[in-house]
């Protein structure tokens, strides 16, 4: 019973570390923004709106973003962008 114990505590200390972070999903954000805004990167702004929503502006424009993950991990994740561009 222990071992099964500690296994759980492992598992449940590792688990976290495979899953897509706010960081990461900002930066998958922001590179959709740099082509559907055709912005430079240096240039935009991106704040969190919600839960894994996030807006991003530059270059007079500024868009929405969900972004999606069909497992959690970072390389299941797209932005979506979800709002029509506007400018600032």
């Amino acid at each position: 019973m222990r071992n099964l114990w500690i296994l759980a505590v492992v598992f449940a200390t590792l688990l976290p570390a495979c899953a897509a972070t706010t960081a990461q999903k900002k930066n998958l954000a922001l590179k959709r923004a740099t082509f559907d805004l055709n912005c430079p990167r240096d240039q935009m702004n991106i704040v969190d709106l919600s839960n894994d929503t996030y807006g991003v502006a530059g270059c007079n424009q500024r868009a929405t973003y969900l972004v999606q993950c069909e497992t959690g991990l970072i390389e299941s994740c797209k932005a979506i962008l979800n709002s029509s561009k506007k400018p600032e």
